[in-house]
């Protein structure tokens, strides 16, 4: 029978947190392209349909970053936060070390980025009128991009960051 030593019980945990948020990572990038493919047409007299569409998208987004986070949290903290504003505490928990067990998985820039798409989230599933207004849409559509790649790369990161912290490397 095979013997296993702390560190490659640890290397199969990052690997197996690794290859869910990879997926998470992957669906980003889809919605990236839809998104991109949204607004390719003449933005300035998009439908409601068209609004809609792209704020079920966003939508998609945050969820995504928000299930590669939960996935870092189940696996190397205590887990997702148990309090009331869950989706607000669970990227603040993302931006501090958590000691002993990983670095920072966000900066406090891109976690603020994050949580203007949590808020509209929220919003659009409050009240879809709310969440199909041009003015709160176009401008996080716009920006998809840009937060989605810096998000995509800083989990990346985390996980070679992971690996330093605890000597794996």
């Amino acid at each position: 029978m095979a013997e296993f030593d702390s560190k490659d019980i640890l290397r199969g945990k990052i690997a197996g947190t690794k290859g869910m948020v990879r997926k998470q990572i992957k669906e980003m990038k889809i919605i990236e392209e839809e998104v991109d493919n949204l607004l390719s047409g003449d933005i300035k007299h998009l439908e409601d349909e068209g609004l809609e569409r792209i704020s079920k998208v966003l939508r998609e987004f945050h969820i995504c970053a928000e299930n590669a986070l939960g996935f870092i949290a189940e696996s190397f903290d205590e887990g997702i936060p148990r309090v009331d504003n869950v989706h607000r505490a669970l990227v603040e928990q993302m931006t501090r070390e958590n000691a002993g067990s990983r670095p920072a998985v966000l900066d406090g820039s891109i976690a603020e980025r994050l949580l203007g798409y949590l808020q509209f989230r929220l919003d659009f599933e409050r009240d879809r009128m709310e969440g199909n207004k041009e003015t709160r849409v176009l401008p996080l559509a716009k920006d998809l991009k840009i937060t989605s790649n810096a998000i995509r790369q800083q989990l990346m990161d985390f996980f070679e960051a992971l690996n330093k912290f605890h000597e794996l490397e």
